[in-house]
């Protein structure tokens, strides 16, 4: 508790999936996703342990990350 969390806006730019897991680092993953980010570093998305989230090609949706 007392994380600082951010909701931002993700869109894939790529013409391929991508699934990004629970710990990994946001501000690192894939260049086809676009976002805000200087605004993620050190932060990972805010799901339960051992899961993931999948953009697929085109797609735009809201993430909530977590310190």
């Amino acid at each position: 508790a007392g994380r600082r969390t951010l909701a931002l806006s993700v869109a894939n730019t790529g013409d391929r999936p991508i699934q990004v897991g629970s710990h990994y680092h946001f501000f690192e993953v894939n260049d086809a996703l676009a976002f805000d980010r200087p605004a993620t570093r050190g932060m990972r998305l805010n799901i339960a342990a051992g899961t993931a989230v999948r953009f697929e090609p085109g797609q735009s949706r809201e993430v909530e990350l977590v310190e």
